[in-house]
């Protein structure tokens, strides 16, 4: 509920309001007890606050929200590729490509096991690009 809430705050431009709930929502889940129906939650809540505060224009905060995301949820798609973005944007060229590499790794054996996934198939080609840059 509070990260509807958070999302919600955003559209209507209430930044700092959105921020509070997805914090709240995020502390919140740190603080539960981890059960082996959570191991895989459909959107860890400390990564949607990289997502909300990489949306607000803050990469470094959001940088360190996906790190600390990884660090519980290894491999995650959206994870790394908000890191991966995140570090982009506060020109961390290196922790940038390793974090696309990871992507391009993961995603390759999924792509290859599933052909016709075309938002696969935009992921790794988003890494196989920045890969190439750096």
């Amino acid at each position: 509920m509070l990260a509807a809430s958070a999302w919600i705050a955003q559209a209507k431009g209430e930044t700092e309001m959105a921020l509070k709930f997805m914090r709240a929502a995020a502390d919140l889940e740190d603080g539960s007890a981890k059960h082996i129906a959570m191991e895989n939650r459909l959107y860890p809540m400390r990564e949607l606050l990289g997502d909300l505060l990489l949306e607000q224009q803050q990469p470094g905060p959001a940088f360190a929200e996906y790190e600390t995301s990884l660090r519980s949820t290894p491999n995650r798609l959206r994870g790394l590729y908000g890191a991966a973005k995140a570090a982009k944007a506060t020109n961390q060229p290196e922790k940038a490509t390793a974090y696309f590499r990871k992507l391009a790794e993961i995603d390759q054996g999924r792509r290859c096991r599933s052909s016709g996934d075309q938002r696969s198939q935009g992921l790794f080609d988003a890494a196989v690009s920045y890969r190439g840059r750096g």
